[in-house]
């Protein structure tokens, strides 16, 4: 019979009172986790399925947001009803690649474009055909882009552990200087 929160089990030979909890699970703002209910005093329960959210990492539970407090574990003893909370630690981005030459300049035939990332480690992927790069359709840049035409590369940088960077955009359009025709006077 449970009454207040509080179960009584009714036996012959003894009567004894066993509390009961509840541990509430806040996700902070990732998927919803039920709460565990009728918890006796003085045990552990099974920790709930990791909850999800968009752009971190599940850090724990806590007995206090921002992961403060206590950490809660499988071996966490329940004496009292208790919310505890989801850590999240965010999952850095990559930073975008840099390019040798600034975007919207006009640069001669054979021109070398350097491209570099700050984020150490990254590997930088790009198109040339106007699409945007991804780790499968696209090129692995090694090597500088020699610019033979009027050209726009799209690039985006990657690393393991990492949100991907966003695609850039460089565009680079051919000087007259260099093909400018060269016109006689007529004279010798």
């Amino acid at each position: 019979q449970k009454i207040d929160n509080y179960e009584f089990n009714l036996n012959p030979c003894w009567n004894e009172l066993i509390k009961v909890n509840t541990v509430m699970f806040d996700s902070q703002g990732g998927t919803e986790v039920e709460s565990v209910e009728n918890i006796v005093k003085g045990t552990t329960i099974d920790l709930p399925e990791i909850p999800q959210k968009e752009g971190y990492i599940f850090g724990g539970w806590y007995t206090l947001p921002n992961g403060e407090g206590e950490e809660f574990t499988s071996e966490t003893i329940i004496n009292q009803e208790i919310t505890v909370y989801a850590n999240w630690i965010k999952i850095p981005t990559t930073d975008i690649p840099k390019a040798n030459i600034a975007s919207e300049s006009a640069v001669e035939v054979g021109t070398e474009i350097i491209l570099s990332c700050d984020t150490e480690g990254a590997q930088i992927y790009y198109t040339l055909n106007g699409t945007n790069p991804t780790i499968d359709d696209s090129t692995l840049y090694i090597k500088p882009i020699v610019i033979a035409e009027a050209t726009t590369i799209k690039a985006m940088a990657v690393k393991e552990g990492c949100n991907d960077s966003e695609v850039v955009v460089f565009i680079y359009t051919i000087t007259e200087s260099g093909n400018e025709a060269i016109i006689s006077s007529g004279q010798c």
